[in-house]
C-alpha cells in the first residue's frame, strides 16, 4: 500500500534544497526539481547548474529507526 505522506516528504526535500540555494550553500543558478524516465528510474530531488548535477537525492521513510 502506498504511503499517502510520501509526496509531502518529497516536496519537503525539494523545498529544503531550494533553501540551500537561497542560503548560498548551493550555487545561486541551481534549478531544483525531480527527474524520471519511463517509470523505471526516479530521482526525487535533483539540482542542476546548467547541465551539471550539483545535488541528487532519494527520499526514504521508515516507521522505525534502524539500529
Amino acid at each position: 500500500m502506498a504511503d499517502p505522506s510520501r509526496p509531502r516528504l518529497k516536496a519537503a526535500a525539494r523545498d529544503h534544497a531550494q533553501r540551500l540555494v537561497a542560503s548560498g550553500t548551493l550555487p545561486s543558478d541551481t534549478v531544483i526539481g525531480r527527474w524520471w524516465k519511463d517509470e523505471t528510474v526516479e530521482i526525487d530531488v535533483l539540482g542542476l547548474t546548467g547541465d551539471r548535477p550539483v545535488l541528487v537525492g532519494e527520499c526514504r521513510w521508515q516507521a522505525k529507526p534502524q539500529h
